[in-house]
């Protein structure tokens, strides 16, 4: 499917935030701007998972995924 996001984390990340006993897991991602080594500039797509309690605002944990292309 040409739209279809794929993002993926690796399987002891996620159990890391599921030991954090969180209310909810939050996946987030942004675009920020990026330059190659042939000096074109180009963007990245950064996604994150936080493991979040409902009366906490600050994350009890993060990890990093990576969407795909260009994960595998």
């Amino acid at each position: 499917m040409p739209n279809e996001l794929i993002l993926i984390f690796k399987k002891d990340d996620i159990v890391s935030l599921i030991e954090t006993n969180p209310d909810k897991i939050v996946v987030r991602s942004y675009i920020e701007e990026a330059t190659l080594d042939n000096g074109e500039k180009v963007g990245v797509v950064r996604v994150y998972a936080d493991a979040m309690r409902n009366e906490e605002p600050e994350p009890l944990a993060t990890i990093v995924g990576c969407p795909s292309p260009p994960c595998n």
